[in-house]
């Protein structure tokens, strides 16, 4: 389903220009030591020092964040390259954010915007908004949510900006934590096939290299991730690759009995 005809304005675009403890069980089918071998290349940057995949945004004088912060907390971050370019096969990417322990006992939405390039005189165009709930567990702890973004739909050869804010007041923005980064659609590779659970770890691995050596970073991640319920050390690995080592043992935090959540374009009031 598309969004185009659904985009609502959401306060995000100034900002933008300027579910329970998934634990992966051992597996009896341990990937052999010498398979372990995902390795992300790195790259220049190329978000021109405007993006940052570790949040933004400041908080007024004694205004509090309805996430945890302090010296030894980890902070909101998107688990991409630090050049913060993201290549994907997929018209409809995934996010993988890091989200803080929260702490507020109210709901926590949170919001999802894609913006194609500006051109010269023209402002960017709204091509994706969606909205959703933080997921109860992150009440517990940290986690890594994963965000499927159906109905992106985005074109080949084409770049976007995107940007996932959370939304601690949702009428003072000047709260908000978020993180931003470039989405690139490419046919370099074709998207992720659709029976990996048929795919064994030698399989999943040759895959995941192939679109590693293309650069491609969403189903790269994608793959590891799938893997990492074999065996630990492609997550490491590939994490330890984009210089994010201190999320390797984070869990993935599932959305209403899902393991993505799915932002939607209504539903939700701010």
């Amino acid at each position: 389903m598309s969004f185009r005809k659904q985009l609502q304005s959401l306060g995000i675009l100034s900002t933008l220009l300027g579910t329970s403890l998934l634990v992966y069980p051992p597996s009896s089918q341990a990937i052999p030591e010498f398979l372990v071998s995902v390795d992300f290349p790195q790259s220049a940057p190329s978000g021109g020092g405007t993006l940052s995949r570790t949040y933004g945004g400041g908080s007024r004088t004694g205004a509090t964040s309805c996430l945890e912060e302090g010296d030894n907390v980890e902070p909101l971050t998107a688990l991409i390259p630090e050049d913060t370019l993201v290549k994907t096969a997929d018209s409809e990417p995934t996010l993988y954010v890091y989200v803080p322990k929260t702490v507020s006992s109210e709901e926590i939405s949170a919001t999802v915007v894609i913006l194609t390039p500006g051109q010269p005189r023209q402002l960017p165009e709204e091509v994706y908004v969606g909205k959703t709930l933080l997921p109860d567990a992150l009440n517990e702890g940290g986690g890594i949510v994963r965000y499927k973004l159906e109905g992106a739909d985005l074109k080949a050869g084409e770049t976007y900006t995107w940007s996932f804010s959370i939304h601690c007041d949702p009428t003072k923005y000047d709260l908000d934590r978020y993180v931003r980064g470039v989405f690139e659609r490419t046919e370099d590779l074709e998207p992720l096939p659709a029976n990996l659970d048929n795919m064994n770890a030698t399989s999943l691995i040759a895959k995941a290299n192939e679109y590693a050596a293309g650069a491609i970073w969403n189903e790269t991640v994608n793959l590891a991730a799938k893997l990492r319920s074999l065996d630990t050390g492609e997550w490491a690995g590939l994490l330890k690759s984009v210089n994010l080592p201190q999320f390797e043992s984070i869990p993935f935090v599932s959305c209403q009995n899902s393991e993505y959540c799915v932002p939607e374009p209504e539903d939700l009031e701010f």
